[in-house]
């Protein structure tokens, strides 16, 4: 059989396109990440990002897992391609996305099966799991419209959270899941995303804190005669010091002329 893709029915609805990649079997935990569309509540970043995907655009999904963002894109109306490196929970995905490509995002034979240009191209939580997330970067410039974007989530390893538990008790210890997933190869604040797409050729046209942990704010909500100050607190503690107190960010990036 030829390791390039191969097309084939799935369910009767959908093309599944199979191809090999070089870590498309490298799986810890299948399924890890299964949400049921209309059922699973939508988290505050990927709500964030679907608010930013105009209605009835060609969208490419990397990293659909089983699809459960697919099908939130195709309620919008949008063309949905997803690309999902597990075949178990790409089969799932299938249900939802108009197209599947099975393989590792940074095999260019892979890429190389792909039906763009797309109007926005997603990496939602998937460039830090990449050996040469770059690369990927530079490649996909192609797989866009003209005016398309690369909306990316990342999380950020400078947060009061990993801070604290670093300084205060030396731990940097890797979890299932979260910013110290034991499956992220690459660790990014908020000024090596931002290099990370600059570098790569594109120009960031929006950025935001989606996810935001401001310290001590917690324990002034629990102070009776504080309590009123902790909203303050939170915006200006953010506002002054993103890199302290974003969790999640979520940057929209557009190719950069000449490269």
């Amino acid at each position: 059989m030829s390791e390039r893709a191969l097309e084939r029915p799935v369910e009767g609805t959908v093309g599944l396109a199979a191809a090999s990649g070089r870590r498309a079997m490298l799986q810890t935990a299948p399924l890890a990440y299964h949400a049921e569309p209309g059922v699973t509540p939508m988290s505050i970043e990927k709500q964030a990002v679907l608010d930013r995907v105009p209605a009835g655009a060609r969208v490419l999904e990397v990293g659909a897992h089983t699809g459960y963002f697919s099908a939130c894109l195709r309620e919008r109306g949008c063309t949905v391609t997803a690309l999902e490196v597990d075949p178990h929970a790409a089969a799932h995905a299938a249900t939802y996305a108009h197209r599947v490509v099975v393989g590792d995002v940074e095999d260019a034979a892979v890429r190389a099966e792909l039906d763009g240009p797309y109007d926005d191209i997603l990496f939602m939580h998937v460039l830090e799991h990449l050996v040469d997330p770059w690369a990927v970067l530079r490649a996909m410039r192609g797989d866009l419209t003209l005016r398309g974007r690369a909306i990316v989530l990342l999380p950020n390893v400078a947060c009061w959270r990993v801070r604290k538990a670093l300084f205060l008790g030396g731990a940097f210890e890797y979890e299932d899941t979260g910013i110290l997933d034991r499956t992220h190869l690459r660790f990014f604040t908020l000024d090596s995303a931002r290099a990370l797409l600059e570098t790569s050729g594109y120009a960031i046209a929006d950025w935001a804190p989606v996810d935001v942990c401001v310290p001590f704010e917690r324990r002034l909500r629990h102070v009776p005669l504080a309590r009123a100050l902790a909203p303050r607190w939170h915006r200006w503690l953010a506002a002054r010091h993103p890199n302290l107190c974003t969790e999640i960010a979520l940057f929209a990036a557009v190719p950069r002329a000449g490269g």
